[in-house]
């Protein structure tokens, strides 16, 4: 079930003032607070203490707890939005303020603003802010690519010997080495029917269009094995997978020119290449 979003002027308005009066009467529970505060002065009531409550429900703070100064309780309740609910215009925040900037909602866009937070000429506490946040979503995004990969390692693994059985040689054993060593720029130890070795590396993709990512190193690696080494491609959203071997990936390996030196290719792979991946396109 999505959570509305608490970044709305009338919530965290709400929360201030929840906070305010909460610290000045321990006695009242926040719900008793909202009901005191809705019924009390024209600047107190306006705000939406149902949301407030809906806030305070989903993100774990303690209103007493929260900054005493309104900038930096915005800020805090900003922040934490972000890291435990995860909107959308969290994908942004690598990118810099501005990319951020539009994909936030008008109502977003005000609590950002009265936080500070979108300066013309940032504080080095907001420009803080911004690089904590920034770091904080790169490090989710490594988290989710990781289990991703892994994910797709198991498939194709799966693949590797469902692929030997049916050959007849269940005695060849595919070995993870990625788990092991991960600069070998491949992550699959496999096998032919005779006993010559594969070596595969696996990328998942989570969603639609199916692209990847290959490095240098793993290119290297390309070059030395030759059409002993393989692409799996996974789409993880319907379990469906395509390799493209190594003469499919050398038509799309760009040279090197002058003192430039690339590191690493953006590959897409059409929809519907059932298994040759000789369309791959390089973005």
């Amino acid at each position: 079930m999505s959570v509305p979003s608490p970044l709305r002027m009338s919530v965290l308005g709400g929360i201030w003032r929840l906070r305010t009066l909460c610290a000045a009467r321990p006695d009242l529970t926040p719900s008793e607070a909202a009901q005191l505060l809705a019924r009390g002065r024209a600047i107190d009531a306006g705000y939406d203490y149902a949301g407030t409550l809906e806030a305070c429900s989903h993100l774990s703070f303690v209103l007493h707890a929260l900054p005493d100064d309104r900038v930096q309780l915005l800020r805090f309740v900003i922040r934490l939005s972000l890291l435990e609910l995860q909107p959308p215009w969290g994908v942004a925040l690598p990118y810099g303020r501005s990319p951020t900037f539009r994909l936030l909602s008008e109502d977003e866009q005000q609590c950002f603003l009265a936080a500070g937070l979108l300066d013309e000429n940032p504080s080095e506490d907001v420009v803080r802010w911004w690089d904590e946040l920034a770091l904080a979503r790169r490090w989710d995004l490594n988290a989710s690519n990781l289990e991703t990969g892994r994910r797709a390692e198991q498939l194709s693994m799966e693949h590797e010997r469902q692929r030997l059985q049916s050959a007849g040689r269940p005695d060849l054993n595919p070995v993870l080495v990625a788990i092991d060593d991960n600069t070998l720029g491949y992550d699959i130890r496999s096998f032919e029917p005779d006993g010559s070795p594969r070596y595969i590396e696996v990328k998942g993709c989570s969603a639609p269009p199916l692209m990847f990512f290959l490095s240098r190193n793993e290119w290297g690696a390309a070059s030395r094995l030759k059409d002993q080494y393989e692409v799996h491609v996974w789409d993880l959203s319907g379990s469906k997978q395509i390799t493209i071997g190594f003469r499919d990936l050398s038509h799309h390996i760009p040279a090197d020119q002058g003192h430039g030196r690339w590191h690493q290719l953006k590959i897409g792979v059409p929809q519907g290449d059932g298994g040759g991946g000789a369309n791959a396109d390089i973005f």
